[in-house]
């Protein structure tokens, strides 16, 4: 299993969980914001951090299929840093 795609899958679970846990509490703070403030706190901090754990989320599912078919070489898609616009 060290280094094969269980490995990353179970690597990426765990980022997705814990950028998880710290949007939440960005969420929470976020409440106490209004206008331009949330605004700002929306597009700069919310938003990226929800995409960052959409990609976490999009390579866990990759190498979770990697891992179902017994392949060990990373998929196409994950190659040269992955690809953060799918």
């Amino acid at each position: 299993m060290e280094g094969g795609a269980a490995f990353w899958f179970e690597f990426y679970d765990r980022l997705v969980a814990d950028q998880s846990q710290a949007l939440a509490t960005m969420e929470d703070y976020a409440k106490g914001l209004s206008g331009e403030d949330l605004r700002v706190a929306e597009t700069l901090e919310l938003e990226p951090l929800r995409g960052l754990i959409a990609e976490f989320k999009r390579r866990a599912d990759l190498w979770r299929a990697i891992d179902s078919k017994g392949e060990v070489e990373p998929p196409v898609e994950l190659e040269g840093g992955g690809n953060a616009a799918s």
